[in-house]
């Protein structure tokens, strides 16, 4: 579980789906929003509609993957960015290190990871 600082609340979700920018991949999403306060750290949060899978367990393996592979980013991230992931259905079979490129890949693309 990521700490509540770097989660993103449900207050800035209808700003960031609005104004952000959109990178995907076959599996992910990712809408980035630079936040309007710089001193931040820079925030995530992770979507699994009940269209990727109907049972929770499944959506929930999901985001706890995701969120696995962006702790283990560190000290490489920027401040000031909100961040979305948003999972897609094809997701379900791929294994975690697979899902752990396809994160780095997006966040470097929208130039959140040095």
């Amino acid at each position: 579980m990521l700490p509540k600082n770097k989660r993103v609340s449900k207050e800035d979700f209808p700003g960031i789906l609005k104004k952000s920018k959109s990178f995907s991949s076959e599996n992910l999403t990712l809408r980035v929003l630079k936040n309007t306060n710089n001193k931040e750290e820079t925030r995530f949060s992770f979507v699994v509609s009940r269209k990727v899978s109907k049972t929770a367990p499944k959506r929930n393996l999901l985001k706890r993957r995701a969120r696995f592979a962006v702790s283990r980013l560190g000290g490489g991230v920027k401040e000031g960015f909100l961040c979305v992931f948003f999972v897609k259905k094809g997701a379900i079979g791929i294994p975690y290190s697979e899902m752990e490129k396809e994160i780095l890949y997006l966040l470097k693309k929208a130039n959140v990871v040095s």
